[in-house]
Parts: C-alpha cells; sequence; structure tokens
C-alpha cells in the first residue's frame, strides 16, 4: 500500500514537471524569446492573466507563450479557446499553426475578434494539442483566459502644424522660378511699349501724294515729268 501511494506519488509529480505551461501577452511585442525559445527574464514580467480590448476596436490582441508537453511531434498545431454556455463546454475558435516543428517552445500572435465569438468579461479555457494518427486530440498545454474591457481610448494622433505654410512657400517658390524663367520684366516692357507707341499714320490725300505702298517714288515721278516736257517741245 505505502510503495503504490509512493508511486502514485512520484507519477504525480513527474506528471505535473511535464505539464504545459501558458502565458498570455499584449500585442507582438509582449514577449522576447531566447535562441532556445524560452522568454527572457523581462518578457515574463509582460505575462498576464486578463487581457483588455483594442482601444476603439472590438479585438483583443493576444500573445501566447507555449512551453508543451511531451508527446510532441512535426505537424499541424492548434490552439483552441472553449468556453461554457448552459453547462457545457463549447469550442469558440481553433487557431492553426500548420508549419510546427515539433519544437517545446512556441510564441504566436493571435487576433481575437467579437464577431467570431469573443466577448469582454467572459474567461476562456485555451488548449495546445495536435491530433495523433488515431484522430485523438493530445493536449499540450492547457490554461485560462479572462477578456476585459476597460474602456481604453483610442491616443489622438498630433496635429502636424506648418503644412499649409509649408506648401505655401513651395507653391511661391516655384512661382517665382516660373516668373524668373518667362522674364516678367521684359514682358512689363514690351507691353509698355505697345501701349505708348502713337498708332500709324495715314497717307494724306491732299496734292499729288502718292502713298509708297503703291510702288511709286519720287525719282520715279521726276523722271516721268521731264520725258513728258522733253515731248512738248519737239512738237
Amino acid at each position: 500500500m505505502v510503495g503504490a501511494i509512493a508511486l502514485g506519488g512520484t507519477l504525480f509529480v513527474a506528471n505535473s514537471a511535464l505539464a504545459g505551461d501558458l502565458k498570455y501577452g499584449e500585442g507582438v511585442d509582449a514577449f522576447e524569446v531566447g535562441e532556445d525559445g524560452k522568454l527572457t527574464g523581462d518578457s515574463e514580467k509582460n505575462s498576464l492573466k486578463k487581457l483588455d480590448k483594442i482601444p476603439g476596436e472590438d479585438a483583443w490582441d493576444l500573445s501566447l507563450w507555449a512551453s508543451l508537453d511531451s508527446g510532441r511531434a512535426e505537424g499541424p498545431l492548434y490552439i483552441e479557446f472553449w468556453q461554457r454556455v448552459s453547462g457545457q463546454d463549447a469550442i469558440v475558435h481553433r487557431h492553426e499553426i500548420p508549419d510546427y516543428d515539433g519544437s517545446r517552445y512556441v510564441l504566436e500572435n493571435i487576433l481575437l475578434e467579437g464577431n467570431i465569438g469573443f466577448n469582454k468579461d467572459r474567461t476562456y479555457t485555451v488548449k495546445v494539442l495536435q491530433v495523433n494518427s488515431r484522430g485523438k486530440d493530445v493536449v499540450l498545454a492547457k490554461g485560462s483566459l479572462e477578456l476585459i474591457n476597460t474602456g481604453r481610448q483610442p491616443e489622438e494622433e498630433p496635429e502636424e502644424e506648418g503644412d499649409d505654410e509649408g506648401e505655401e512657400e513651395v507653391d511661391s517658390a516655384a512661382q517665382d522660378a516660373l516668373d524668373s524663367l518667362a522674364g516678367p520684366d521684359e514682358v512689363m516692357k514690351d507691353q509698355s511699349a505697345e501701349s505708348e507707341a502713337p498708332p500709324p499714320a495715314e497717307p494724306s490725300k491732299k496734292g499729288c501724294a502718292v502713298d509708297p505702298e503703291a510702288g511709286f517714288s519720287g525719282l520715279a515721278i521726276l523722271m516721268l515729268a521731264g520725258l513728258a516736257f522733253g515731248r512738248r517741245r519737239e512738237d
């Protein structure tokens, strides 16, 4: 009898030592692990039992670190969330890690969204498991997590000052460059000269003046007059 009790106690201690362990944190940066996958000393301080809602969203940002029990193997690994409803345990969500390599330590970020069944002020049983060749679930770690909502509000982003002034300065500089290329002073001179120049003089209709644009010059007129005078004297 004593031997049986001692053996039972030994087995209980052994099983407790091999039992998986789960730790919960908020956000992808909650935990840091070493090369062996173990949590660093500082990261362990970020472990919590109650996870607060993301400000302004209907979801909880969970980082789950697991130290898995023996019996694990390469292949799909599942993280299940259960709750008790009307005295019955019901699964709420199953998260799959398809490329699990069989290592003892696992770090995974999971978004627990309200539209898939998660709610505030509820406690969920969390199971990390695999399915063996006979289709039986092999639970490698187990724990519980409570989801809460403390009413945190999103942080307001500071307004960036000086944007409008900067745009005005850029526009002004661009306009100055364009004005320099276009030569605004020369353009104004040309426009001023055109506005101040007198209108072209119209040819006078008095006397025998001939419009120079008609093709006759003064010298041609004198030559014609001399030729006519010579003919009169011959007559």
